[in-house]
């Protein structure tokens, strides 16, 4: 298969130009929007070694005619710039007041008078541009950038193409001009070609791997392939986005160590997470503290009214599933650390590491089925029955290992690697899951609440089976088991804060909320526990309080109410304190509802 060289249209359009006798009477424009390339193009690909062929001038900052010159002058003389001289507006000021001669017949030395150096610049205009431009094609570039006023700055154009015959190369995004009518008049005019630059990802990739550090470019020559693939497919045309992204796996391949470097599946893993990660960052479309929540939003999931898995959108139709974004190694922790903050730890990236892909030995069979992407055939096969096996057994005991056996076999058998029946595959995990004991129901729970109910991943490794309808009927039974667990739970912690109510123990109670940290259980700070207190019995116990007790009862209640938010909570304090309105007028109650209508933001 020919595979057509990015903007060689250009190049060939470009040969021609060149060749025209005599004054072409018209401009070129080489368009492009930021970022695609447009300057490394004409610099690598059009000038490369033939620099007495071209004069390069930017206009970025340029603000004036005279600056344009002076800029042009010193491409054409280097040692100007060499010499220490000041330009971008100041060349002539600079030139008129220093007690020095520049002389270009003595290569760039320095002394004599000031004035034979501001002759030469006076007499650019008229000798050094336009001999130069006889001779030469001359390329302006970044013009959308100049400071110039735009009658001013394409009257510049005009008298180049008009009056000087130059053959002028305009680079410029013209979606950026500032004038756009001007602009319409100046290409009707002078302007007879547009060439639009695409982005050269490959060519691109090699001139920004070339200059790295020995043993990271050989490493990205190797996957040069997978990374242009990996660009590609993010959607975005900004070659300084990958330019960002080699920068940044540079840095983290410096910081693996050898075994790590020598460990072709943990490498695999690492480029392919961190360059779609610097890719996104980059471009804004992630933004603040990686999270979960960060993630999924970035990834399009739904949330379904039935707490199911939703849609996995972007990331996955972008990237596709051998990709480990959405829970790379190492955690989201360390890289948004890296990404946002510039922390590489490096101890815990070579142990992330070293433990998913190095000691394997040392990894339980779960966990290595898990990571199948990095096993031969025959070691997928054994470990595939072997746990499935102990699954079948009862002797599957961790709910993450065990919704990792499930969805590989489901996963399996979908996508007819082995044969089974999918509804006995998903009856026994069912009962697998069923057998589990109260340890591993608390971690399901809290995995659930801390992620928003979903179940994507166990130990920062992706279910595999979690795109099939088979895995999902799996994940909604682990849902049900963990929300009849917390149920259950919710029940025993308030009974357990109406004890310490009993008991008197106004401090016990407060830290039992949650206000101090750890104090209460992940899945009960989102459960509306206090609903289950009756709120006469609340009422009893609040009167009895002395004033430092309900000065501490209603800031509790405060931190709570205020970092949960919960309506249902806010009624039963309601109720609570209509419970107090309807008794006998005593100083002490008086107090007590003051203290607790606070709480609720009431006078």
């Amino acid at each position: 298969m020919v595979h057509e060289v990015p903007n060689e249209h250009i190049r060939s359009y470009l040969d021609y130009y060149s060749t025209i006798a005599g004054p072409p009477g018209f401009a070129v424009l080489v368009n492009g929007q930021w970022g695609v390339g447009k300057t490394w193009f004409i610099k690598e690909k059009v000038i490369g070694n033939d620099h007495d062929d071209y004069l390069y001038v930017s206009l970025y900052g340029v603000s004036s005619e005279e600056e344009f010159f002076e800029r042009a002058l010193v491409q054409l003389n280097p040692w100007l710039e060499n010499a220490g001289i000041a330009i971008a507006g100041r060349l002539v000021k600079a030139l008129a007041t220093m007690a020095l001669s520049v002389s270009i017949g003595d290569g760039g030395k320095v002394g004599g008078r000031a004035d034979a150096a501001a002759g030469l610049i006076a007499d650019a205009k008229q000798r050094g541009i336009d001999s130069a431009i006889d001779r030469r094609i001359l390329i302006v570039d970044d013009v959308e950038r100049s400071l110039m006023a735009p009658r001013q700055l394409w009257g510049l154009v005009n008298g180049f193409v008009e009056q000087r015959g130059a053959k002028l190369l305009i680079v410029a995004n013209d979606d950026e001009f500032a004038d756009v009518d001007e602009f319409r008049r100046t290409k009707e005019k002078n302007i007879e070609m547009t060439l639009t630059v695409q982005p050269d990802v490959a060519g691109a990739l090699d001139s920004f791997i070339s200059g790295q550090p020995e043993a990271a470019r050989a490493l990205m020559i190797s996957r040069k392939d997978d990374i242009a693939r990996t660009f590609r497919a993010s959607g975005y045309h900004n070659l300084r986005v990958l330019r960002f992204a080699v920068r940044n796996f540079v840095r983290i391949h410096g910081a693996l160590s050898d075994e790590v470097r020598g460990n072709e599946a943990a490498i695999d893993s690492l480029v392919r997470t961190a360059f779609p990660l610097a890719f996104e960052v980059h471009t804004g479309a992630l933004a603040g503290r990686l999270d979960v929540g960060v993630i999924r939003r970035l990834a399009g999931v739904r949330d379904d009214d039935d707490g199911g898995r939703g849609d996995i959108g972007e990331i996955e139709k972008k990237y596709g599933p051998a990709y480990p974004f959405t829970v790379p190694c190492p955690s989201l922790a360390w890289w948004s650390d890296l990404v946002f903050s510039g922390k590489l730890d490096a101890a815990k990236l070579n142990r992330s590491l070293e433990a998913r892909f190095i000691d394997i030995e040392n990894q339980p069979d779960w966990k290595r089925l898990a990571n199948f992407a990095w096993l031969s055939d025959a070691q997928f096969e054994e470990l595939l029955e072997r746990t499935w096996n102990d699954l079948v057994a009862g002797d599957c005991r961790e709910f993450g290992a065990l919704l990792h056996v499930a969805g590989v076999r489901v996963w399996a058998v979908t996508k007819g690697f082995i044969e089974g029946d999918i509804d006995e595959v998903v009856a026994l995990a069912k009962r697998g899951l069923d057998g589990l004991d109260e340890a591993a129901y608390l971690d399901l729970a809290r995995c659930l609440a801390r992620h928003d109910r979903i179940l994507e991943a166990y130990d920062s490794i992706a279910y595999a089976g979690r795109d099939e309808a088979g895995f999902a009927a799996i994940q909604d039974h682990a849902r049900t088991l963990a929300e009849e667990f917390v149920a259950a739970r919710v029940k025993l912690e308030a009974n357990r804060l109406w004890d310490r109510l009993q008991d008197g123990s106004c401090a016990a109670f407060c830290s039992a909320l949650g206000v101090e940290p750890g104090a209460l259980d992940p899945i009960l700070l989102r459960e509306d526990i206090l609903c289950e207190l009756d709120p006469r019995e609340f009422a009893d116990r609040v009167e009895g309080f002395d004033v430092q007790e309900q000065e501490s009862l209603a800031s509790a209640l405060w931190a709570r109410f205020h970092r949960r938010k919960s309506t249902r909570e806010q009624e039963w304090l309601e109720a609570v304190l209509r419970e107090l309105d309807g008794r006998p007028a005593k100083m002490q109650r008086h107090f007590s509802k003051q203290r607790l209508r606070r709480v609720l933001g009431e006078d």
